[in-house]
């Protein structure tokens, strides 16, 4: 099996800008992948997008610093569909994930099970929000991260599948304890999800 790298998020500023433009000219009509997910146009508006905050944040201002990040975050985000998508449809054809200007993984282990997740972490935002801010520790491996929350001591939990180990869940209610956990999800043969602690938080 032929795995695709694709975390982009750790790539600096003017490496990102180079390699977006050079997925977006090798997967433009390669017959390996004819229907891109997401569309090429979009990832183009993203790498856009990216490009004017990069200029604009050259002056050092905070709010324009905050603004790249936010770009940077989105152009990642889709580079990554993009990989999995060429991964998905390759079937392990080394030389046409190639082609799409993405890189292999160096290691191709299998994995038969995920392990626990690290760095599991649970914080409240503002007061009277009803939110809360939930990441487990980065694991190259993991395709996805679950992360599951209930109020506590109730019956069934409410399942959140996110390609990245950090997110927010929003519309839960004040001053109640929740119950919170996580796991990765990989290519592992065992699809039973491998949760750690159960993070019990009062959200205000």
């Amino acid at each position: 099996m032929a795995y695709v790298i694709y975390d982009f998020s750790k790539e600096k500023d003017a490496d990102l800008d180079a390699l977006a433009e050079s997925i977006i000219t090798k997967l433009t009509d390669n017959e390996h992948f004819p229907d891109p997910e997401p569309a090429l146009a979009t990832v183009r508006r993203h790498l856009e997008a990216y490009r004017g905050a990069l200029v604009e944040a050259a002056g050092g201002d905070r709010l324009k610093g905050e603004l790249k990040r936010a770009c940077k975050k989105q152009l990642a985000g889709s580079l990554r569909s993009l990989a999995l998508y060429v991964e998905r449809e390759s079937r392990s054809d080394r030389a046409a994930i190639l082609s799409a200007g993405m890189e292999l993984r160096k290691s191709a282990e299998r994995i038969d099970r995920m392990p626990l997740p690290h760095r599991f972490r649970v914080k409240y935002g503002e007061p009277g929000s009803g939110t809360a801010v939930v990441s487990a520790g980065r694991f190259e491996p993991a395709l996805m991260y679950r992360f599951d929350y209930r109020l506590a001591g109730s019956g069934e939990w409410t399942t959140v599948i996110s390609s990245y180990s950090r997110i927010t869940i929003d519309g839960l209610q004040s001053y109640r304890h929740y119950e919170f956990r996580a796991a990765y999800i990989g290519r592992g043969i065992d699809p039973e999800p491998r949760f750690g602690e159960t993070i019990t938080t009062i959200i205000l």
